[in-house]
C-alpha cells in the first residue's frame, strides 16, 4: 500500500514499469497467499470460526489486487483439485481452441500476456457456477477499497494496484507458476516444481529447506526436474 501512495506522484512513463516490476511481484505474492488460504491453511478449518477466518483473510489479501477474486477463485479452485486434468470442469486447463490457435512464438507470447483475461473469463464460458453470497461480499469489499484508494490518493494509485495484478499475472518472472502448473511439456507430467532463487521473495508452497533434500531423495523417481 505504501507503493500505491508513492505511485500517485509518479509520471505515467515511470508508473507502468514500476507497477510491472514491483507491483507485479507484490500482487503475485498476494495471489499465492489467496491460494494457500483457499485451502484453509491460515487458520484451523475444524470449526466454523476457523473457516470464517480463512474466508475473511482471503478477502483481505484480495483488497490490494484491485479486482475481486478470492471467493470466486476458491470456488473454481476446489473443482480444479477435484477434477484435475479434466477438460471443461478443470478451468485451469486451457481450452481446446487455445491449444490449436496459440501455436506460433508470437501467439504464445500474446497468450502469456493475456493470461489474466483467460484465467478470469475461461470459467464463465466453459463451466459457469452459481454465484455465492460471499462473492457478493468480496465484490463489495474490493469496490469499496478501490474507491477509498481513489478518493485518498487518486487514479494513479488505483492504476498501480490494477496494473500490478494484471501485469504480474502475465509476462512477469514471478508468474512462472501459471506455466509450470498448467502446461504439459513432458507427456504424463502435468505439474512441475520450482526451487530457484525467486522463491526467496515469493509466497511459494514449498517444504522447509531442511526437508527438501529428503523429499527429493524419497520421491525423486516420481518427478522429472
Amino acid at each position: 500500500m505504501g507503493m500505491a501512495y508513492l505511485a500517485a506522484s509518479l509520471e505515467w512513463k515511470y508508473l507502468v514499469p514500476v507497477a510491472w516490476l514491483l507491483g507485479g511481484a507484490a500482487n503475485c505474492n498476494l495471489q499465492l497467499a489467496m491460494h494457500e488460504i483457499s485451502h484453509n491453511l491460515a487458520f484451523k478449518a475444524t470449526t466454523a470460526t476457523g473457516l470464517a477466518l480463512n474466508r475473511a483473510l482471503s478477502i483481505a489479501a484480495n483488497l490490494p489486487l484491485g479486482i475481486p477474486a478470492a471467493i470466486s477463485f476458491r470456488k473454481y479452485h476446489m473443482e480444479h483439485h477435484r477434477y484435475q486434468g479434466h477438460d471443461v470442469v478443470d478451468v485451469d486447463i486451457p481450452c481446446e481452441w487455445e491449444g490449436w490457435f496459440f501455436t506460433s512464438p508470437l501467439k504464445k507470447l500474446c497468450w502469456v500476456m493475456l493470461q489474466p483475461a483467460f484465467y478470469a473469463l475461461r470459467p464463465l464460458f466453459t463451466y459457469p457456477l452459481p454465484m455465492q453470497g460471499l462473492e457478493v461480499v468480496n465484490i463489495a469489499a474490493c469496490l469499496a477499497f478501490d474507491f477509498a484508494i481513489y478518493f485518498a490518493w487518486g487514479v494513479k494509485a488505483v492504476a498501480y494496484l490494477l496494473m500490478g495484478t494484471l501485469l504480474g499475472m502475465g509476462l512477469h518472472p514471478t508468474a512462472f507458476h501459471f506455466i509450470s502448473e498448467h502446461c504439459v511439456f513432458v507427456e504424463g507430467h502435468e505439474t512441475y516444481s520450482y526451487y530457484g532463487p525467486l522463491n526467496a521473495i515469493m509466497c511459494a508452497p514449498l517444504p522447509p529447506p531442511s526437508s527438501q533434500g529428503l523429499a527429493r531423495k524419497q520421491l525423486g523417481r516420481f518427478y522429472v526436474r
